[in-house]
């Protein structure tokens, strides 16, 4: 019996043993156990630092698209506000608008009777026609009806240059000069529309109405006849009086301007021709009316 129970103290002791060795090896071992996961710790540290490095060497580098967006839009809009300035100015030279200063919220007699006086003001010589024009056309822009402004149109429109080309003669004889285009002279210019000579003379008269105080043109000989020696002629009369003659075009005859005080002229008769056989083809180029006289 007493053997019995030493045997069974025995076992007893060699299972407490047992289980107690087994417990051991089981528990975890705290110390590596903090230690890994302080590595851990220090390896996320050491990546989110390298993160953040690497996030500030894209901020340096690249710059952010909000800012590259407001640096363009601040140069479009000062491109912008350069070119609508450029034009501006080009505008404010070029542009009749400037021509016009009447004060706005006024009557309508008061507004017409100082776009007159305007284009009066402006009126020094028959050359500024087209300033007074241009006035009197402005204001028409708000009163397209008004009388007074048509009948100021109508009186500067009269300083105008007229091409004779652009009138119809009433009476001409065989021979009468005739219209050509683009004909070039010994000089090498061409013209756009000219009186040219026949073999013999002629003439044209056409009806002014005692509208216009100068003529003016320019003759020349075709380009083909610089060689010959013989006379060619132009004469200008007004109302059957001789008002310009010029009776020794040769060959050799550089261009010339005419220049015919026509004032209270009804009928204006041109006569050109050859005043010698083998005389050069005379050429009467661009020749204008114009009243010069208020």
């Amino acid at each position: 019996m007493k053997k019995s129970l030493i045997a069974l103290f025995l076992i007893l002791a060699v299972v407490l043993s047992l289980s107690a060795c087994g417990e051991k090896d089981n528990k975890p071992s705290y110390r590596n156990s903090s230690t890994l996961s302080e590595s851990q710790s220090i390896s996320e540290e050491a990546n989110e630092n390298e993160s953040t490095v690497s996030e500030v060497h894209m901020e340096e580098s690249t710059p952010s698209v909000s800012s590259t967006s407001k640096t363009s839009a601040n140069q479009e809009n000062s491109k912008t506000s350069t070119t609508s300035k450029a034009s501006t100015n080009n505008t404010n030279n070029t542009s009749p608008t400037s021509l016009l200063a009447v004060s706005t919220g006024i009557d309508k007699a008061s507004y017409i009777r100082d776009a007159i006086k305007q284009a009066e003001t402006s009126f020094v010589s028959y050359t500024d026609y087209m300033k007074a024009l241009n006035i009197i056309k402005q204001a028409q822009q708000k009163y397209p009806d008004d009388a007074d402004l048509k009948a100021k149109e109508n009186y500067y429109k009269s300083f105008a240059p007229v091409s004779i080309f652009d009138l119809k003669s009433y009476t001409k004889s065989d021979y009468a000069p005739s219209e050509k285009s683009n004909k070039k002279d010994t000089m090498g210019n061409t013209y756009e529309m000219s009186l040219m000579t026949h073999d013999l003379p002629g003439h044209q008269t056409y009806d002014i109405g005692k509208k216009y105080n100068i003529l003016k043109g320019k003759a020349s000989i075709l380009d083909t006849y610089g060689n010959m020696d013989n006379f060619g002629f132009i004469k200008i009369y007004g109302d059957g009086i001789l008002l310009y003659s010029k009776t020794n075009f040769t060959g050799s005859t550089k261009p010339l301007d005419i220049s015919v005080d026509i004032t209270g002229v009804t009928d204006l008769k041109i006569e050109m021709g050859k005043a010698q056989e083998y005389a050069p083809y005379i050429l009467f180029s661009d020749i204008t009316l114009q009243r010069t006289a208020k």
